[in-house]
């Protein structure tokens, strides 16, 4: 499980900066956030709230964020799902290319393309092709056909 502060959008980080522990006077960071919350007050008036821990003295504050109050509950609520949700998407990309490296990321050449094309028309199969761009490792095997083919 990812640490809270993980989910801190860069916004709300913001917010944080600057902001002193009202004892000791050490600097907030994302990293003390141990709560995210929404308060809703009349008359529809709906906000985040960020609680944190100071390292120093481990006295607890709340920031407010009411300059980014916008909307109702269920459309602020949405809109922390969302952030979390694009969070999660950029964490998977990061991932993918990370374990993939970087030779995927790489444009193919003119010659890549053509070569590419021309080889397309001469698949005779789905199979013939997954072989060729090498994915036919990432595919199920259907057990079924290799029984069969045992037996031949």
């Amino acid at each position: 499980m990812k640490p809270l502060h993980f989910w801190v959008s860069p916004w709300m980080a913001s917010e944080l900066n600057g902001r002193q522990c009202g004892r000791c006077g050490t600097f907030y960071r994302k990293e003390n956030v141990i709560q995210i919350g929404l308060r809703y007050s009349e008359p529809d008036t709906t906000y985040i709230t960020l609680e944190h821990q100071c390292d120093g003295c481990q006295y607890r504050e709340t920031t407010s964020l009411a300059n980014h109050a916008n909307g109702s509950l269920e459309e602020m609520c949405f809109m922390l799902l969302d952030e979390i949700q694009k969070k999660r998407s950029i964490e998977k990309s990061q991932s993918m290319t990370k374990q993939f490296g970087s030779k995927q990321n790489k444009q193919m050449t003119n010659n890549e393309v053509n070569e590419f094309l021309k080889n397309l028309n001469n698949f005779e199969s789905h199979d013939d092709f997954m072989k060729h761009i090498k994915a036919d490792q990432y595919q199920p095997k259907n057990k079924k056909n290799e029984h069969n083919k045992d037996k031949s």
